[in-house]
């Protein structure tokens, strides 16, 4: 094995790294984030550089963007191996050309370096809107999500593209990665330059535009014939997905990192799994790694080929055990309707009955939702199974000024109600609120009673735990402001009261390490986060102090 040879670079060398090794010409046109890639190309052509034909590469600078696709598009028709880098409204003027490239399956490949797009205001930083807005035009679209990802991956667009002469579009975050700065291993060039199809490429050659052999290319079709040559086009795009599945197996022998068309992270026996694309992957993998040490079963899913996408590649990495699967998309389409998981207009045929509060369990298995019918006070809280939307027997009655708060065991929720009127429901004084916990699955009649307090009436209690599932905390007020905090182990019998008053507002916030988080405006107006040592309820200290001109919410 070649020994290891490692690099101090950003993403945008890498990928101009890799680009230059495989292309004869460039045509560029700068723009941010993608500019280093054209400049590091255009500097390495000017010092001699050769890539592995032992060829400087031709570097051209057009005037736009647009110019740009459209010398890498006669350039690919003369035989030549091209690139181009760009990002954001670049790509987008790039885009007729990219469909003319696709359609006469040309191997050219763009590099992008992801960005958003110029909309209410113009951003450089961002999202993926500009490659989602090339998915129409029949490239291939590789995504990588880290510097050394660019390293290893980005040939294979190159590799791929000659061999099935469709062009491919390698994107990555911009500036999140190709401007982020990584110690990487360099790609082996010469096991690289190996994995090149030779006699793909002297098809390639053979069939450029050549006046010994004169072609006729670019003509005008009517429909019965247009439709035939796109659908005839299907064969080379269902040949990618495998073709790509083996240059990454060759990647991850050579590199000792295992690359797939989707690439799988976490729990073998996973039931909660998400799946995205980019930089976000990288974060993911360690929010995965937080989670599963705490005993949850998650895991995520790495979008390396986005199109043509690939079912046979995505479900063969999902593990079997999942139950649950969120897709993480950063691209903004006006107009898109999604998926519609409650519709609150549908809750009555007239129209009366509205959505007054919501909240999902912790382990997203159940949405718990409180509605009032008529402008009324009086709530009840219905459970949704949030697999497929079905609505649970669980329903909860008789609840004023709250809603589901749920345990962190995702078993159940605690509530406030008052006993049921035993006259008329809008016109009864409503007095003694009390806090219970619901068990899913049983009838309210076998809620168990969590707090009452039979000298003050009108006073109104929540129930906030604790998420590591030690403590509870029960809210009391008397009206618009003040409020009291009363707390307990949940194993102990009883409560008592932490931070007394009503004489100011106290909001929890967090609870962490047996110490209670939360946001006041007791002596600071201007409201000051604070926390209490709940084993020495005496132990109170400043977070963040009230600040003269800012209010803290």
């Amino acid at each position: 094995m070649a020994e290891k040879k490692f690099i101090t670079c950003d993403g945008n060398y890498a990928a101009a790294h890799i680009a230059y090794m495989f292309s004869e010409v460039a045509a560029i046109y700068p723009i941010t984030p993608s500019s280093t890639m054209a400049e590091l190309v255009d500097e390495w052509a000017a010092q001699g550089r050769k890539n592995i034909f032992g060829e400087t590469v031709r570097v051209v600078e057009m005037q736009s963007e647009a110019g740009a696709a459209g010398a890498v598009h006669g350039s690919l028709q003369s035989g030549a191996l091209t690139t181009t880098f760009t990002a954001s409204q670049g790509l987008l003027l790039m885009i007729p050309n990219m469909y003319k490239i696709a359609g006469e399956l040309l191997p050219g490949v763009f590099h992008v370096s992801a960005r958003a797009l110029a909309a209410q205001s113009l951003s450089i930083f961002g999202d993926h809107q500009d490659v989602m807005a090339a998915r129409q035009t029949g490239f291939a679209m590789l995504a990588t999500s880290s510097v050394q990802e660019v390293m290893d991956l980005a040939g294979i667009a190159h590799i791929v593209s000659l061999k099935a002469r469709v062009p491919f579009l390698h994107f990555f975050d911009g500036f999140r990665t190709s401007h982020e700065i990584q110690k990487i291993e360099l790609i082996d060039e010469a096991a690289l330059t190996a994995m090149l199809d030779r006699d793909a490429l002297k098809a390639f050659r053979a069939g450029a535009l050549n006046p010994a052999h004169p072609v006729t290319r670019g003509t005008a079709q009517n429909p019965d014939i247009y439709f035939q040559t796109r659908e005839a086009s299907n064969k080379f795009y269902d040949a990618i997905p495998d073709m790509v599945a083996e240059a990454m197996e060759k990647i991850s022998e050579i590199t000792g990192r295992t690359y797939k068309p989707f690439t799988y992270y976490g729990a073998p026996d996973a039931e909660h799994v998400v799946i995205a694309l980019g930089s976000v992957t990288e974060t993911l993998k360690e929010t995965v790694d937080y989670l599963n040490a705490k005993g949850e079963k998650t895991g995520v899913v790495t979008v390396h080929l986005f199109r043509p996408f690939s079912v046979k590649y995505l479900t063969a990495v999902l593990p079997q055990t999942v139950k649950r699967i969120c897709v993480l998309d950063r691209t903004k389409e006006p107009g898109e309707a999604g998926e519609v998981f409650l519709d609150p207009n549908k809750l009555s045929d007239d129209g009366t009955v509205a959505l007054t509060d919501m909240s999902f369990s912790k382990d997203g298995r159940w949405f718990a939702y409180s509605a009032a019918a008529s402008g009324s006070d009086w709530v009840e809280i219905r459970v949704m199974d949030t697999a497929d939307k079905s609505l649970a027997a669980d329903k909860i009655e008789w609840v004023k000024f709250s809603g589901a708060r749920w345990a962190p065991d995702s078993k159940g929720f605690y509530y406030s109600a008052y006993d049921a009127p035993k006259q008329n429901a809008y016109s009864s004084k409503n007095e003694f609120q009390k806090v219970y916990y619901h068990a899913l699955g049983t009838p309210q009649s076998a809620d168990r009673l969590i707090y009452e307090d039979r000298e003050h009436p009108l006073r109104y209690f929540s129930a906030w735990p604790s998420e590591d599932g030690k403590w509870l905390f029960v809210i009391a007020s008397e009206g618009t402001s003040g409020t009291e905090v009363l707390y307990k182990r949940v194993s102990d019998p009883k409560f008592r009261v932490l931070l007394p008053g009503f004489d100011a507002d106290y909001s929890p916030v967090d609870c962490k390490d047996d110490r209670l988080y939360y946001v006041t405006n007791r002596d600071a107006s201007n409201y000051a986060l604070m926390k209490v040592d709940l084993n020495r309820p005496g132990m109170i200290e400043t977070v963040i102090p009230e600040s003269e001109r800012n209010l803290l919410e």
